[in-house]
Order: C-alpha cells, then sequence, then structure tokens
C-alpha cells in the first residue's frame, strides 16, 4: 500500500501545487491592500529577485509537468477561488502575475539607474543582483544607462 503522500503520483503534486498558488493568492490580496511609500519601497526592491525566483519556479514546472509552456500559463493570482473559470487560464481582463511582475520590475530599474545617475554597478548592487543579470534585464525593458 502506498503513502498519500506518494510524490511519483501526478495528482499529489497538482494537489500540491494547488495549494501553494492558493496561499500565494492569499497572500498577494493582502499586499495588494498595502497602500504607502513604504510598502511600495519595499515591493519595488524585491521585485526583480522576485521575477528571477518565479522564472525559476516555471523552469522546474516545466521540467516536472509536460504542456506547461510559459509563466502566462500559470493563473493569475489575484482570481484563484475567485472563479470558477480553468485554473491554469489566467483572467483575459486582467494581466497576469508575469506581467504585472515585469511591470512593476522594469519601474524599481528604472527608478534606481536614476537615482544612480545610470551607474550600473550600483544599481546592481542596490536591487541585490549580478551586474550581467541587471544588463540583461535592462536591454530587455529597453532601459537608458550611462
Amino acid at each position: 500500500m502506498q503513502p498519500d503522500d506518494d510524490t511519483s503520483n501526478p495528482q499529489w503534486f497538482h494537489s500540491l501545487l494547488q495549494g501553494v498558488l492558493h496561499e500565494l493568492a492569499l497572500m498577494n490580496k493582502q499586499i495588494a491592500r498595502w497602500r504607502s511609500a513604504p510598502a511600495d519601497s519595499i515591493v519595488g526592491a524585491w521585485a526583480p529577485l522576485l521575477h528571477e525566483k518565479l522564472k525559476a519556479i516555471e523552469t522546474s514546472l516545466r521540467q516536472v509537468t509536460p504542456g506547461i509552456e510559459s509563466a502566462d500559463r500559470i493563473p493569475n493570482l489575484t482570481s484563484i477561488g475567485d472563479s470558477t473559470s480553468d485554473a491554469c487560464e489566467p483572467a483575459s481582463r486582467e494581466r497576469t502575475l508575469a506581467e504585472r511582475i515585469a511591470e512593476t520590475e522594469k519601474a524599481a530599474i528604472a527608478s534606481v539607474l536614476k537615482t544612480t545617475r545610470g551607474n550600473v554597478t550600483r544599481t546592481a548592487v542596490i536591487l541585490d543582483m549580478s551586474r550581467t543579470s541587471l544588463y540583461t534585464k535592462i536591454k530587455e525593458y529597453g532601459l537608458p544607462y550611462s
């Protein structure tokens, strides 16, 4: 007899993933209610790191779950539990989590670049990311720098 949490069972993985996504949705709703300069600064500073972590999660999901092609296939976390639509489809009227994170990440990088007068090394230190990653993001978002 196999235990209920048999990790080789695809249903176990699906249940685990749904539970994690539900918890993230609840946290996202709480964070969305924060409306203050300090909260915006914290969220902005962590956006690049969060984006990198989500990319790593997406890569891992693609390796263990056939059919997941991009972060757009991961459900919009603000809509989990609020609708009866397919859990793998993002809400069409709302931006996906990946789009919102990318937008926040771009704004955070642009803001810090402006503060440091385009100094990429200082910007990378402030955002706690490597210069290589920062250059990649600058190119990806088409941001100006010195």
